[in-house]
């Protein structure tokens, strides 16, 4: 409504009559120096859509959940380089994200080399391939790291390939650390259970909310591993959920407790849209579907607020319910063993990260 009364006002202004994806264009830019083609940050995303949405609905009466633009174009003298480079990744047998993930970054990198005028492969050197790492000031610190491991991989390739005379791991040399280089946030017992008393479950959107919370808190649930639960995955008759984790594609088989089974009906029930889709969980808003991808953090930061819970110096996404659960097993001594198979973690290893949050009996065994 804040975007759509801003727009209105402009076109008032301006005399405007006919809305046009250039009006919208223009006002985007001049309004808020947005290019409605590269938006370089979430928030100037979330100013672009409801216009479109405006704009498509106004054309045609209905819309599209998201409007993300394919934002990089292979350049035409690498393009046979990249339809090779595509193949490879294709032979690999990955996960289609992993693989989308390695094609984005090298129609990035591509296209970077391109406009610093590169005519040919041969002749990119270490520095490029580290001023495209700094020149990409959007980066967070893990997508910089994430595109870092693509190129990489790419630049080893190439280099196996005799194009280049250098590899990713002579430009990139991996560095061990020590895999316990933080200390994962999470939350007590107490502020979870403010977290839950604070959603109305009364409305449709409290119990959407509720359900999700639940799964999150009392099992550890993945956000992936949510979105694709389906009915075919409850097993009311011997009161399990069984389900494949994306991440690992391991099975993993939980108890359906009384916590996550009242709020699954209630959702069933009394809030679900009776859309015809093997998923549980449907969008809230019109069109209704399945999630594609959601993160679900906007709805625990939501409940924390409300709950007034105090996360100014912890992380307070949704894989800190996930923290917080492992560290709530601990405090009840639950052995490691048994909470790496109900996160399930491919080893034991990998749960012996929250022993670092174990601070009962880390203060047992600390000095005076």
């Amino acid at each position: 409504r804040w975007v759509l009364s801003h727009f209105q006002k402009y076109c008032v202004d301006q005399g405007i009559i006919q809305i046009s994806m250039e009006v919208i264009c223009d006002f985007l830019r001049k309004q808020y120096d947005i290019d409605v083609y590269k938006p370089v940050s979430g928030s100037q995303i979330a100013i672009r859509r409801p216009l479109l949405i405006f704009l498509e609905y106004s054309l045609i009466g209905t819309y599209q959940k998201s409007h993300l633009f394919e934002k990089t174009e292979v350049p035409e003298r690498f393009f046979q380089l990249y339809l090779q480079y595509y193949t490879h990744i294709n032979s690999l047998g990955l996960k289609l994200n992993t693989k989308l993930s390695k094609l984005r970054f090298a129609k990035q990198f591509l296209s970077y080399i391109h406009d610093q005028g590169i005519k040919d492969i041969s002749g990119i050197t270490k520095e490029h391939i580290y001023w495209y790492l700094n020149a990409n000031k959007t980066f967070s610190a893990k997508t910089k790291q994430t595109a870092l491991y693509n190129i990489r991989g790419m630049l080893d390739w190439m280099y196996e390939q005799k194009l280049i005379s250098f590899s990713g791991h002579e430009t990139f040399p991996v560095i061990r650390t020590a895999q316990r280089i933080f200390i994962p946030s999470c939350y007590t017992t107490e502020e979870i259970r403010k977290i839950l008393d604070s959603v109305d479950t009364s409305t449709v959107i409290g119990k959407h909310d509720y359900l999700i919370l639940s799964l999150l808190i009392y099992y550890g649930i993945r956000v992936g591993d949510i979105i694709n639960l389906k009915f075919e995955n409850i097993d009311w008759n011997s009161n399990t959920i069984n389900i494949v984790q994306q991440k690992t594609n391991n099975p993993l088989t939980l108890p359906l407790i009384d916590e996550v089974k009242y709020p699954l009906i209630d959702y069933l029930k009394n809030a679900r849209y009776p859309l015809e889709d093997e998923h549980i969980l449907v969008t809230l808003c019109a069109p209704r579907t399945c999630y594609k991808q959601q993160s679900f953090q906007r709805i625990v930061t939501k409940y924390m607020k409300k709950a007034g819970v105090d996360y100014s110096d912890k992380h307070h996404g949704t894989h800190t319910m996930r923290h917080s659960l492992a560290s709530g097993l601990l405090n009840e001594n639950v052995p490691i063993s048994a909470i790496s198979g109900i996160l399930g973690h491919r080893s034991i290893n990998t749960t012996d990260v929250y022993l670092t949050v174990d601070q009962r009996n880390l203060k047992e065994i600390s000095l005076e």
